[in-house]
């Protein structure tokens, strides 16, 4: 378990390399990082949409822990078949894991995760920012 974690930890470290070399407008890790994310704002919500054509539901896990949210599962591949030969084979499947820091908190137990037609949409609302409230000071 101790390796899984370290392993983790490596990984963000290298992402998070990567996310700050730009290359043509996207990071390297970007272009290469699977599945495909959006992340888009509105003043309630953060919203973060990944493409996962072919994943079921069951197959993703969403977790956020401290200030990043956290996209793991599994692509399946279909079965081998022997009788096939193929010419070419392009599409991904295997263990996906993607990373994103969050630019401001969220309320964590209301987060909303749909998927639909190899779309997974997460929508996290902001936390509310505790309005300030001038306090009088009176001479003792």
């Amino acid at each position: 378990m101790r390796l899984t974690t370290d392993v983790r930890s490596l990984q963000d470290r290298i992402h998070d390399f990567f996310e700050s070399m730009p290359l043509s407008g996207i990071s390297q890790a970007e272009e290469l990082a699977w599945p495909s994310l959006d992340v888009a704002e509105t003043p309630e919500t953060l919203q973060i949409t990944a493409e996962l054509p072919g994943v079921k539901a069951e197959d993703v896990e969403i977790n956020i822990s401290g200030d990043r949210l956290i996209i793991r599962g599994e692509s399946k591949s279909e079965p081998k078949d022997d009788k096939k030969t193929w010419h070419r084979r392009e599409r991904r499947w295997g263990q996906f894991y993607r990373s994103v820091v969050l630019p401001q908190a969220v309320e964590k137990e209301a987060v909303d995760a749909v998927h639909c037609d190899g779309v997974l949409t997460v929508v996290l609302p902001k936390m509310k920012t505790a309005e300030s409230h001038r306090i009088k000071v009176r001479e003792s």
